[in-house]
């Protein structure tokens, strides 16, 4: 099995970035100081599609919320070719088939990723297809997988990396443009929002929460989780966007995916609930074949489980 877990291409190039800005882009030191091999996340690699997204990801900051949020750096609408992706296609056309507006695509698509992927405390486990037909994910593989499907579906969306030193965690969720506006979506189960909905009806942004940590305390949640809603909002004090087009999530999905990981390394990692998961990565290794079964059957993955 291969050590490297590597992205063919980079994705420089691919979203034009002013001079002014340059400065508030890349990764954080502590975060390039954490040792892949010991923590188990090949994304951490410097070759990984991921850390190259951190590579490019722009601190929102007052210098930089003019050009983050004023339409200049993420389309608001995506421009998707159809057959590019047919199996994220039929996933979209099934899900959203009796949505009406944007606001309730990216509603359905996220509580459908939500309920349909467990979570598992490893991350870098394959393109967007082998993520959904494997039923495992962590936090930035939902996101970026919430990513394609909401461009597929036409909607505007980017990847938010938050990350917060002090606390020693981060997480990674999503921006989708609703109706001209961007809106917090979370398509991670294990977390208590699926998007912040406040009291008057309006969807919180990151930059909102950024100003305001308190607001996720007066929204709705999923589940109730006290602990994790008052945490909620330290993930953007320190919050970073990077686009993720679906022309750079090609390109991943025309080189496969070499793994470094195996599947011992994945059962030794727990999820937040404290459960160990148990899965193996030769969930992968007939992927046209269940792509086909799955998408034939009830859209419900089905991870193979072992222990």
């Amino acid at each position: 099995m291969s050590n490297e877990h590597a992205f063919s291409g980079n994705v420089d190039g691919l979203d034009e970035v002013p001079e002014a800005i340059r400065p508030y882009m890349g990764c954080p030191d502590y975060v390039k100081n954490i040792d892949p091999h010991t923590h188990g996340y090949p994304s951490y690699m410097p070759r990984a599609l991921e850390r190259q997204q951190l590579d490019r990801s722009i601190l929102a900051c007052d210098a930089t919320h003019a050009f983050l949020y004023g339409g200049a750096y993420t389309p608001p609408r995506a421009d998707y070719t159809p057959g590019t992706r047919p199996l994220l296609e039929q996933i979209v056309a099934a899900v959203c088939k009796n949505c009406r507006g944007d606001a309730e695509t990216a509603k359905a698509l996220v509580r459908w990723r939500r309920a349909n992927i467990q979570h598992i405390g490893v991350c870098g486990l394959g393109t967007e297809e082998e993520i959904l037909l494997g039923g495992y994910s962590m936090c930035h593989d939902a996101s970026r997988t919430l990513v394609i499907l909401c461009q597929v579906a036409g909607l505007g969306a980017r990847l938010v990396i938050g990350l917060n030193e002090k606390l020693g965690g981060g997480h990674t969720l999503t921006e989708i443009c609703i109706d001209g506006q961007w809106a917090i979506f979370d398509p991670s189960p294990c977390m208590p929002f699926a998007f912040l909905e406040q009291p008057d009806g309006r969807l919180a942004s990151c930059w909102d929460v950024h100003r305001d940590p308190s607001i996720p305390t007066r929204c709705k949640p999923e589940f109730a989780a006290p602990a994790a809603i008052e945490r909620y909002g330290t993930y953007f004090a320190d919050f970073r966007l990077v686009n993720y087009p679906v022309t750079v999530s090609t390109r991943y999905l025309a080189q496969r995916f070499v793994r470094m990981i195996t599947a011992q390394k994945i059962i030794q990692n727990y999820d937040y609930t404290g459960h160990l998961n148990h899965t193996a990565l030769s969930a992968y290794t007939d992927l046209d074949q269940t792509a086909a079964q799955w998408v034939a059957g009830t859209l419900q993955p089905t991870p193979k489980r072992y222990g």
